[in-house]
């Protein structure tokens, strides 16, 4: 681990990733690669790899990714919390049922 730390990070030439893409198929790989090296080059100190000469779209791309992966975050803690409330008593249902067959 220390070793790895220790070690400078590898520079990714993106504008050269980006012409070197022969299809566009392989240009679409290579952007969401080089968006996912972005997005994790803001979120870590610490990385293996490091862009260099990163056109101004891929940021943005990192920046939209990165928000959207936060709203989804609390989408889904919405969902548990809705969720917990009802599924945390489970006898409530038994209770009317049964207070509604008395009657």
């Amino acid at each position: 681990v220390a070793s790895q730390l220790m070690r400078p990070a590898v520079e990714v030439d993106a504008m050269a990733a980006l012409q070197d893409a022969e299809t566009q198929p392989e240009l679409k790989l290579v952007q969401q690669k080089l968006v996912r090296l972005q997005r994790h080059a803001a979120k870590h100190e610490l990385r293996s790899k490091a862009l260099t000469h990163t056109p101004q779209f891929i940021k943005e791309e990192a920046r939209e990714q990165e928000a959207w992966i936060a709203q989804r975050k609390t989408d889904k803690k919405k969902a548990a919390a809705a969720e917990a409330p009802a599924g945390s008593t489970p006898g409530a249902d038994e209770v009317s049922r049964i207070a509604g067959s008395s009657l």
